[in-house]
Protein backbone atom coordinates (compact mmCIF):
# COMPACT_ATOMS: atom_id res chain seq x y z
CA UNK A 1 0.00 0.00 0.00
CA UNK A 2 1.13 3.47 -1.12
CA UNK A 3 2.04 6.33 1.41
CA UNK A 4 0.81 9.94 1.14
CA UNK A 5 3.83 11.51 1.62
CA UNK A 6 2.63 15.37 2.19
CA UNK A 7 6.27 16.24 2.29
CA UNK A 8 6.79 14.76 -1.22
CA UNK A 9 3.16 16.80 -2.14
CA UNK A 10 4.27 19.83 -1.41
CA UNK A 11 7.99 19.73 -3.28
CA UNK A 12 5.93 18.92 -6.12
CA UNK A 13 3.69 22.16 -6.03
CA UNK A 14 6.59 24.17 -5.01
CA UNK A 15 8.41 22.74 -8.36
CA UNK A 16 5.14 23.22 -10.35
CA UNK A 17 4.60 26.57 -9.68
CA UNK A 18 8.40 27.52 -10.36
CA UNK A 19 7.50 25.92 -13.69
CA UNK A 20 4.40 27.85 -14.06
CA UNK A 21 6.24 30.98 -13.14
CA UNK A 22 9.79 30.50 -15.81
CA UNK A 23 6.84 29.77 -18.92
CA UNK A 24 5.03 33.05 -17.93
CA UNK A 25 8.22 34.59 -17.88
CA UNK A 26 9.70 33.70 -21.20
CA UNK A 27 6.22 34.00 -22.81
CA UNK A 28 6.22 37.59 -21.50
CA UNK A 29 9.85 37.89 -22.84
CA UNK A 30 9.01 36.73 -26.34
CA UNK A 31 5.66 38.91 -26.16
CA UNK A 32 7.61 42.33 -25.80
CA UNK A 33 10.83 41.17 -27.78
CA UNK A 34 8.01 40.43 -30.89
CA UNK A 35 6.33 44.14 -29.92
CA UNK A 36 9.63 45.79 -30.20
CA UNK A 37 9.69 46.70 -26.82
CA UNK A 38 12.96 46.14 -23.79
CA UNK A 39 12.71 45.16 -19.86
CA UNK A 40 13.18 48.00 -18.04
CA UNK A 41 13.35 47.29 -14.13
CA UNK A 42 11.49 50.46 -12.28
CA UNK A 43 12.88 52.42 -9.88
CA UNK A 44 12.69 51.63 -6.02
CA UNK A 45 11.28 55.09 -5.43
CA UNK A 46 7.91 55.68 -7.00
CA UNK A 47 8.60 59.33 -7.55
CA UNK A 48 11.60 59.04 -9.27
CA UNK A 49 10.30 56.45 -11.59
CA UNK A 50 8.04 59.17 -12.90
CA UNK A 51 10.72 60.99 -13.83
CA UNK A 52 12.34 57.74 -15.35
CA UNK A 53 9.48 56.76 -17.33
CA UNK A 54 8.62 60.19 -18.65
CA UNK A 55 12.58 59.96 -19.72
CA UNK A 56 11.66 56.47 -21.79
CA UNK A 57 8.64 57.75 -23.22
CA UNK A 58 10.30 61.15 -24.82
CA UNK A 59 13.43 59.05 -25.70
CA UNK A 60 10.81 56.96 -27.74
CA UNK A 61 11.55 53.86 -26.09
CA UNK A 62 9.29 51.13 -25.76
CA UNK A 63 9.44 48.93 -22.60
CA UNK A 64 8.31 46.78 -20.11
CA UNK A 65 8.77 47.84 -16.92
CA UNK A 66 9.34 45.19 -14.36
CA UNK A 67 8.69 45.29 -10.71
CA UNK A 68 11.59 42.79 -8.74
CA UNK A 69 13.13 43.61 -5.79
CA UNK A 70 16.40 44.98 -5.94
CA UNK A 71 19.32 42.34 -5.78
CA UNK A 72 17.01 40.11 -8.04
CA UNK A 73 16.60 43.38 -10.20
CA UNK A 74 20.59 43.60 -10.02
CA UNK A 75 20.81 39.99 -11.14
CA UNK A 76 18.55 40.56 -14.60
CA UNK A 77 20.35 43.10 -15.60
CA UNK A 78 23.64 41.63 -14.98
CA UNK A 79 22.09 38.26 -16.87
CA UNK A 80 20.83 41.00 -20.12
CA UNK A 81 17.26 40.10 -19.26
CA UNK A 82 16.59 43.57 -18.06
CA UNK A 83 18.62 46.14 -20.48
CA UNK A 84 17.39 49.79 -18.83
CA UNK A 85 17.55 50.30 -15.13
CA UNK A 86 17.04 53.70 -12.68
CA UNK A 87 17.72 55.47 -10.68
CA UNK A 88 22.09 54.52 -10.22
CA UNK A 89 25.30 56.11 -9.41
CA UNK A 90 28.01 54.02 -10.76
CA UNK A 91 29.61 53.66 -7.35
CA UNK A 92 25.88 51.62 -6.24
CA UNK A 93 26.26 49.04 -9.16
CA UNK A 94 29.95 48.12 -8.69
CA UNK A 95 29.66 44.23 -8.84
CA UNK A 96 32.13 42.94 -12.02
CA UNK A 97 28.82 41.13 -13.43
CA UNK A 98 27.59 44.73 -13.59
CA UNK A 99 30.89 46.39 -14.11
CA UNK A 100 31.13 44.77 -17.19
CA UNK A 101 27.78 45.29 -19.05
CA UNK A 102 26.61 48.35 -17.96
CA UNK A 103 26.55 51.97 -19.25
CA UNK A 104 25.58 55.26 -17.74
CA UNK A 105 23.44 58.39 -19.00
CA UNK A 106 24.35 61.75 -18.12
CA UNK A 107 23.28 62.57 -14.38
CA UNK A 108 19.73 63.79 -13.99
CA UNK A 109 19.43 64.62 -10.46
CA UNK A 110 21.69 65.37 -7.65
CA UNK A 111 19.34 63.16 -4.26
CA UNK A 112 20.31 64.04 -0.86
CA UNK A 113 20.60 60.70 1.37
CA UNK A 114 19.65 61.89 5.07
CA UNK A 115 19.74 60.31 8.46
CA UNK A 116 16.33 59.15 10.27
CA UNK A 117 15.94 59.48 14.08
CA UNK A 118 13.00 58.81 16.24
CA UNK A 119 11.43 62.20 17.18
CA UNK A 120 12.55 61.29 20.56
CA UNK A 121 15.91 60.19 20.19
CA UNK A 122 17.46 63.22 17.85
CA UNK A 123 21.32 64.03 17.75
CA UNK A 124 23.97 65.26 15.26
CA UNK A 125 26.18 62.75 13.47
CA UNK A 126 29.66 65.05 12.89
CA UNK A 127 31.61 62.46 10.86
CA UNK A 128 30.86 59.22 9.42
CA UNK A 129 33.16 57.58 12.43
CA UNK A 130 30.10 58.64 14.76
CA UNK A 131 28.26 56.01 13.10
CA UNK A 132 30.41 53.22 14.56
CA UNK A 133 28.49 53.78 17.91
CA UNK A 134 24.77 53.40 16.98
CA UNK A 135 22.83 50.62 15.08
CA UNK A 136 21.31 51.48 11.89
CA UNK A 137 18.84 49.81 9.57
CA UNK A 138 19.74 49.47 5.89
CA UNK A 139 17.85 47.94 2.69
CA UNK A 140 18.98 45.00 1.13
CA UNK A 141 20.53 45.60 -2.11
CA UNK A 142 21.33 48.84 -1.57
CA UNK A 143 24.76 50.57 -2.01
CA UNK A 144 25.90 53.41 0.77
CA UNK A 145 28.85 55.63 1.23
CA UNK A 146 31.17 55.00 3.89
CA UNK A 147 29.49 51.74 4.92
CA UNK A 148 32.95 50.88 6.58
CA UNK A 149 32.10 53.33 9.62
CA UNK A 150 28.90 51.46 10.35
CA UNK A 151 28.47 49.13 13.26
CA UNK A 152 25.43 47.14 14.39
CA UNK A 153 22.67 46.85 12.09
CA UNK A 154 19.38 45.21 10.73
CA UNK A 155 18.79 44.44 7.38
CA UNK A 156 15.37 45.83 5.78
CA UNK A 157 13.69 44.63 2.69
CA UNK A 158 12.60 48.12 1.47
CA UNK A 159 12.36 51.99 3.13
CA UNK A 160 9.26 51.40 4.77
CA UNK A 161 10.42 48.48 6.78
CA UNK A 162 13.53 50.55 7.42
CA UNK A 163 11.80 53.77 8.77
CA UNK A 164 9.41 51.37 11.07
CA UNK A 165 12.17 50.09 12.68
CA UNK A 166 13.39 53.42 13.23
CA UNK A 167 9.89 54.63 14.11
CA UNK A 168 9.69 51.42 16.72
CA UNK A 169 13.54 51.99 18.36
CA UNK A 170 14.45 48.69 16.83
CA UNK A 171 17.11 50.67 15.52
CA UNK A 172 18.73 54.21 16.16
CA UNK A 173 19.49 55.85 12.47
CA UNK A 174 18.26 54.80 9.29
CA UNK A 175 19.23 56.49 5.79
CA UNK A 176 16.76 58.02 3.43
CA UNK A 177 15.83 60.46 0.38
CA UNK A 178 13.92 63.90 1.56
CA UNK A 179 11.50 62.94 -0.79
CA UNK A 180 10.65 59.13 -0.01
CA UNK A 181 10.90 60.38 3.44
CA UNK A 182 7.78 62.85 2.97
CA UNK A 183 6.08 60.46 0.44
CA UNK A 184 5.93 57.55 3.18
CA UNK A 185 5.20 59.17 6.37
CA UNK A 186 1.76 60.58 4.00
CA UNK A 187 0.96 57.29 3.72
CA UNK A 188 2.02 55.98 7.42
CA UNK A 189 2.37 58.62 9.83
CA UNK A 190 5.59 57.69 11.90
CA UNK A 191 7.20 59.84 15.03
CA UNK A 192 10.27 60.84 12.28
CA UNK A 193 12.33 62.96 11.98
CA UNK A 194 14.92 64.22 9.31
CA UNK A 195 18.99 64.97 10.07
CA UNK A 196 21.82 65.37 8.61
CA UNK A 197 23.46 64.63 5.06
CA UNK A 198 24.89 61.37 4.84
CA UNK A 199 25.98 61.43 1.40
CA UNK A 200 24.85 63.59 -1.93
CA UNK A 201 24.78 61.61 -5.51
CA UNK A 202 24.15 62.27 -8.87
CA UNK A 203 21.43 59.93 -10.08
CA UNK A 204 21.35 58.45 -13.63
CA UNK A 205 19.79 55.79 -15.90
CA UNK A 206 21.59 52.95 -16.90
CA UNK A 207 21.64 51.05 -19.85
CA UNK A 208 22.92 47.91 -20.73
CA UNK A 209 25.92 47.24 -22.89
CA UNK A 210 24.32 45.28 -25.67
CA UNK A 211 21.58 48.01 -26.61
CA UNK A 212 24.34 51.24 -26.80
CA UNK A 213 21.85 52.99 -28.82
CA UNK A 214 19.28 53.58 -26.11
CA UNK A 215 21.86 55.41 -23.94
CA UNK A 216 22.12 57.96 -26.94
CA UNK A 217 18.75 58.73 -26.96
CA UNK A 218 18.02 58.97 -23.32
CA UNK A 219 21.07 61.35 -23.11
CA UNK A 220 19.38 63.34 -25.18
CA UNK A 221 16.32 63.62 -23.56
CA UNK A 222 18.07 64.24 -19.96
CA UNK A 223 20.12 67.42 -21.68
CA UNK A 224 16.65 68.78 -22.48
CA UNK A 225 15.26 68.55 -18.96
CA UNK A 226 18.12 69.52 -17.24
CA UNK A 227 17.82 72.93 -19.97
CA UNK A 228 13.94 73.47 -18.92
CA UNK A 229 14.02 72.20 -15.24
CA UNK A 230 11.47 70.22 -15.95
CA UNK A 231 12.77 67.08 -13.39
CA UNK A 232 12.03 69.81 -10.14
CA UNK A 233 8.59 70.24 -11.79
CA UNK A 234 7.74 66.50 -12.50
CA UNK A 235 8.83 65.88 -8.81
CA UNK A 236 6.83 68.88 -7.45
CA UNK A 237 3.56 68.07 -9.28
CA UNK A 238 4.22 64.49 -7.63
CA UNK A 239 4.29 65.55 -4.64
CA UNK A 240 1.52 68.06 -4.98
CA UNK A 241 3.70 70.11 -3.47
CA UNK A 242 5.73 72.96 -4.65
CA UNK A 243 7.85 73.17 -1.87
CA UNK A 244 9.52 69.98 -2.22
CA UNK A 245 11.31 71.49 -5.12
CA UNK A 246 13.85 72.74 -2.66
CA UNK A 247 14.41 69.34 -1.53
CA UNK A 248 16.95 68.45 -4.14
CA UNK A 249 19.12 70.27 -6.56
CA UNK A 250 19.37 70.10 -10.15
CA UNK A 251 22.90 68.87 -11.32
CA UNK A 252 22.56 71.82 -13.97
Amino acid sequence: MQIFNPTGYKDCIVRFFWVCLLIVFVGDVSYAESMGKVFAGRAESLEFNRVYELILKDAGIKYEMLVVPTGRKRRMFADGKILIDCCTVPDWRNRPEEIAVQLHSKPFFQSMERYVFHKDNKFDIVSHEDLSRYRLSIVRGYFYKNDAYFGDFIMAENTSQMMKMVAHKRVEIGIINPHDFQQLLKKTPMPLWLGGVHETSPLSIRVHKSRPDLLARIDGVIERYLAKGYVKEILAHVAGNETEKHAYESVN
